[in-house]
């Protein structure tokens, strides 16, 4: 009889299922929403595929397209409707964003979703915000700086799309990173730990930004980092980032950014993007503390430095006291103890910097150099991310740059002359202080030319150098560094020392001039090096997207010569 019974029921059951399959599905076809920027935008699509190579998250990976995911996912969520563990639970975003689309109103069984109505109670709250942290030049995992999405509910949560990194070796790590890829994942941890880290530690600013959505995209938003969560993610340097990451999220919510797709997505221009769709409001600043900390001791005079450092907290007046207490702070992070007025105390100082005012990371410029041989050239130079040391960089109160593939090249009726092809330079002028003492380094890998009797000579190289960098006034750097530069030329191996000191100052809102003097020691006597070179740069922000850059070389040795360049440079 029960049999029977059961018999009965699957035949209700069944055609019940089956029409609802058919008809959700059918609608879905008709309106063609596999075609929305949503659906792509939830698949991680990439224009011909997707960047998720996981068989479970991506259902049609054996013949990928929009519209087979689409019937694949419907049919997949239906049949489980009623099973006890129901697909749905896995693709939530995806079946809110089909419901919508077709105005239907079809039982998947997401309410028997423990997991997800878990995670829900956890994270949603009134308020989401979009966070960007600075980049760490030295760092090769933080240099392009990082994003994550906030959410303010009765507690305050940061999400996270970091790679798993389980090597110590920068080699492996490079290459893992830019072509295997590293196993990625999702971390959630309490915003105000992970501000910590930021601030105190790692020394990198921190901006936070409001995110207007509806109720509606906030929760596909949340529902799609939640069947993120459980996928199998590679994390790839250049195109599959937290950047990238983030990007699908926001676009998720606003179909529009996917239309504006960088070719390299970074954090800057995802914040960028979602500017200009207005996504964005109420911008929250966090100083680092190792930059306060240099600002405050400008204030209080050495006098006062030393006592401090000296634990004499005596006879101090307001910012002594303040600089005091944030020592305090700082030494009892470095030793991980935690303190109840540690968690606060950075907030009481509230500095205000936009970081839409940073500049943008592409940049190509062209101009007339004047080479030390008297040649004459149209200069080109071009490089795709992130930012040059002639850049503005106040709005991070840190002198850096880091670039990637860099192209510089002199051309004339006559001749091609390359001066630069680097694969990869970072500059990181850190201010050396009595409480944090800090080293400033610079690296640089590619080809580049070097002065050597007339016209140089052009050679693959491998330079770095480290030293200290001091900041007698806010708007001011004076640097004292040891480099070393080794590679190899047509004629062999050639092998570099050379001091070096230089300053670099914003005399006035809009400019910017960088002073270099180098002594140089060669050893191989079989180049004619000079011995002593100095250089200045000056440069003019005439508005967001052009810089004018003026150049001047001077060398000293057996023979003098000089070398002048002009350009402009345009940022977009």
């Amino acid at each position: 009889m029960r049999a029977i019974c059961l018999f009965i029921l699957f035949l209700f059951l069944f055609p019940a299922v089956s029409f609802a399959e058919n008809t959700l599905l059918s609608v879905a076809l008709e309106k063609k929403i596999y075609k929305k920027p949503e659906w792509k935008a939830l698949l991680h699509y990439n224009g011909h595929g997707s960047f998720i190579n996981d068989t479970d998250f991506i259902l049609s990976s054996d013949k990928f397209s929009l519209k087979r995911e689409l019937e694949k996912t419907v049919n997949l969520i239906l049949s489980t409707a009623n099973s006890t563990n129901p697909a749905v639970c896995s693709f939530p975003a995806r079946w809110l964003f089909i419901l919508k689309e077709t105005g239907m109103d079809v039982d998947a069984g997401i309410n028997r979703c423990t997991g997800l109505n878990n995670f829900i109670q956890l994270l949603e709250g009134e308020k989401l915000y979009l966070g960007y942290v600075s980049k760490d030049v030295t760092d090769v995992t933080k240099m392009m700086g990082h994003l994550f999405i906030e959410f303010e509910g009765k507690e305050d949560y940061a999400v996270s799309f970091l790679a798993l990194i389980d090597s110590s070796s920068p080699l492996k790590l490079g290459w893992d990173s830019l072509f295997t890829g590293i196993d990625a994942g999702f971390f959630l941890e309490p915003f105000n730990t992970q501000l910590d880290e930021y601030l105190w530690v790692d020394g990198r600013g921190v901006w936070r930004y409001r995110l207007k959505l509806s109720d509606y995209r906030q929760k596909l938003l949340l529902y799609h980092i939640y069947e993120l969560k459980s996928a199998k993610l590679k994390y790839n340097y250049v195109f599959y980032n937290c950047a990238t990451v983030v990007y699908y999220l926001l676009s998720v919510a606003n179909p529009s950014l996917l239309k504006e797709k960088p070719l390299i997505v970074t954090p800057l221009k995802v914040v960028r993007l979602a500017e200009k769709e207005r996504l964005l409001s109420d911008e929250e600043f966090f100083q680092d503390v190792k930059s306060v900390m240099g600002t405050l001791q400008r204030e209080v005079g050495l006098k006062t430095v030393l006592k401090i450092k000296d634990g004499n907290y005596q006879n101090l007046d307001a910012r002594g006291r303040f600089l005091a207490e944030i020592y305090r702070c700082y030494r009892l992070k470095e030793k991980d103890i935690n303190d109840e007025v540690c968690e606060t105390v950075f907030k009481k100082f509230l500095t205000k910097s936009s970081l839409l005012n940073a500049p943008f990371e592409n940049h190509i410029s062209a101009g007339f150099i004047e080479d030390f041989d008297g040649e004459k050239f149209l200069h080109l130079k071009f490089f795709p991310v992130l930012n040059d040391i002639l850049d503005d960089n106040r709005y991070n109160f840190k002198e850096e740059s880091v670039k990637f593939g860099e192209m510089e090249i002199g051309v004339s009726t006559k001749k091609l002359r390359f001066y630069k092809l680097g694969l990869y330079e970072i500059n990181a002028f850190r201010e050396f202080t009595y409480l944090v003492p800090q080293i400033t380094k610079r690296f640089f890998i590619g080809f580049k030319r070097y002065p050597d009797g007339s016209s140089g000579f052009f050679a693959f190289s491998v330079s770095g150098g480290a030293g200290l960098s001091l900041k007698p006034m806010e708007n001011a750097t004076v640097y004292f560094l040891l480099n070393q530069d080794a590679g190899f030329y047509e004629d062999g191996f050639f092998a570099l020392f050379y001091p070096s000191a230089g300053a670099i100052y914003y005399p006035f809102s809009y400019g910017k001039t960088l002073f270099s003097l180098n002594r140089y020691f060669s050893f191989r006597k079989s180049l004619n090096f000079p011995e002593v070179e100095f250089s200045i740069n000056q440069v003019f922000f005439l508005n967001r997207h052009l810089n004018v850059d003026f150049e001047f070389n001077r060398l000293y040795g057996k023979e003098c010569a000089n070398r002048f360049k002009v350009a402009a440079v345009f940022l977009f």
